[in-house]
C-alpha cells in the first residue's frame, strides 16, 4: 500500500462508505498509479481501518491496459454500463454477453485482460470502425464510439467523424472544357431551317402584294 495524505485517505473512505466503491477505487488509482487489484484491496483496507502506509509510488507511464480499465471504470461510475460495454466491444469485437461479463467483473475490482484484436485489411484502426459505421448510416454511433475511445468533447469528435465522412463522399465529375462540349445541334440543319423561314416570309409578302393589287385595280 502507498503513503497518501491523511485527508485523501478520509476522502476516499467517505466515497466508498457512501456506496461509490468504483469511484473510490478510481480516485485511489489516480493518486497512486496502483493496479486495479491493489487499489481495490487498499480501499477495502481503508474501510476496515487497517490501512498501512508504504513507500510513495514511483512515477510510471500508464499502460494501454490501465488506460482502458480506467475508461471503463469512469463510465461505470457514471452509471453508463451500456456505453462501457459498447466501448469494450469496440476494442475486442467480443460478443454482447462476454463484454457484459467482463465489464461487470472490472466494476467488482477483478483484473480483466483486454485482448487486442489482430488487425485486418477491412478494419485495422479506429478510422476503420468509423468508416464502417458511416457506411451503415450510423453517424451518431460513430461519434459516440470515437468519444468513448478518445475522451474528446462532442464538437471535436463530430468534426473528426465528419472529416472522414467527407472523404467517403463521391467526388463530383470534372467539368468539361469548352473543347469537349458536344455540339447539340447540326449547324447545317440550322442553316436549312433559316433558309426555309426566309422563303416562307418571301412567299407571304408576295401573296400580300398580289391581294393588295387585286383589291386596288381589280385584276
Amino acid at each position: 500500500m502507498y503513503s497518501i495524505p491523511p485527508e485523501k485517505k478520509q476522502q476516499i473512505k467517505q466515497i466508498a462508505q457512501s456506496g461509490k466503491m468504483i469511484e473510490a477505487i478510481k480516485e485511489y488509482r489516480l493518486l497512486t498509479n496502483a493496479s486495479l487489484k491493489d487499489a481495490k484491496g487498499a480501499v477495502e483496507a481503508l474501510m476496515r481501518g487497517d490501512y498501512v502506509d508504504g513507500p510513495a509510488p514511483e512515477p510510471a507511464s500508464q499502460s494501454a491496459g490501465s488506460s482502458q480499465e480506467r475508461q471503463i471504470l469512469d463510465l461505470m461510475s457514471q452509471g453508463r454500463e451500456i456505453d462501457a460495454i459498447k466501448l469494450y466491444r469496440s476494442w475486442t469485437s467480443a460478443g454482447l454477453k462476454e463484454a457484459k461479463n467482463a465489464v461487470e467483473a472490472m466494476a467488482r475490482g477483478e483484473s480483466v485482460h483486454i485482448p487486442v484484436p489482430a488487425p485486418s485489411l477491412a478494419d485495422d484502426s479506429m478510422d476503420g470502425q468509423i468508416r464502417a459505421l458511416l457506411a451503415k448510416k450510423q453517424k451518431i454511433e460513430a461519434i459516440k464510439i470515437y468519444r468513448l475511445a478518445t475522451n474528446l468533447g462532442l464538437k471535436e469528435a463530430k468534426d473528426y467523424v465528419e472529416s472522414i465522412e467527407a472523404q467517403m463522399l463521391p467526388q463530383p465529375p470534372a467539368k468539361s472544357s469548352p473543347m469537349n462540349i458536344p455540339i447539340s445541334n447540326d449547324p447545317f440543319e440550322e442553316e436549312n431551317t433559316r433558309t426555309r423561314r426566309l422563303i416562307m416570309l418571301a412567299l407571304f409578302l408576295i401573296l400580300m402584294a398580289a391581294i393588295f393589287l387585286f383589291l386596288r385595280y381589280g385584276f
